[in-house]
């Protein structure tokens, strides 16, 4: 969007308003039906789980046509995105899914959003079942202790950024820089062993 729209916009809502209703296809639509599913949607999650997790779950639903069937059966689509099989939106699911029972076990000051990033290194079918999503659905600590055993799995180096944020994160606040900031040099790092010194 031009500065001039922006201006429009902010000038006149209503008429922006009129112009998001109006669109029948392309991005904006998507996401103006993905805003309006929101109070339908929204009671149906499971406890724990917030509505912004659900974006990107939402935006894997390919046709304005399936998101629009889903205004008047919200209760079919949570069904779908649990049960869908091979389904995309399914798939996002179940890693998004996973927040309200995982998170509770994390080590104090993990974050989630970390902990998602190493979800989501996970292979869908691994070689060795340890290295499964079900084997950390089972055993949180048991899958943690085995990246710390193996440190050349994707996961790993994820877990280990994900424990070195609480302890950096003071010190960058001090000298003006925050974790997303200072997040892409770590990933630059090449071995365990350099991330386990900070």
């Amino acid at each position: 969007e031009s500065d001039e729209e922006l201006a429009a916009a902010w000038q006149m809502p209503g008429r922006l308003m009129e112009g998001v209703r109006s669109k029948t296809s392309g991005n904006a639509a998507k996401l103006w039906l993905v805003a309006q599913l929101r109070c339908r949607l929204e009671p149906l999650l499971p406890a724990g789980l917030p509505w912004v997790d659900m974006l990107p779950v939402l935006d894997t639903i390919e046709t304005l046509k399936e998101v629009k069937a889903f205004m008047d059966t919200p209760d079919l689509l949570m069904w779908k995105l649990q049960k869908g099989g091979q389904w995309p939106a399914t798939k996002e699911f179940s890693f998004v899914g996973l927040r309200p029972s995982m998170e509770p076990l994390l080590p104090p000051g993990v974050h989630w959003e970390d902990f998602y990033a190493l979800i989501r290194t996970i292979e869908p079918e691994p070689v060795d079942r340890r290295d499964s999503l079900d084997a950390l659905r089972e055993n949180l600590p048991k899958f943690l202790q085995r990246l710390h055993l193996d440190p050349q799995l994707p996961a790993a180096k994820k877990w280990a950024l994900a424990q070195l944020r609480p302890k950096l994160e003071a010190c960058l606040f001090k000298q003006g820089n925050t974790w997303s900031e200072v997040l892409p040099a770590l990933h630059e790092l090449d071995t365990w062993d350099d991330l386990n010194k900070g």
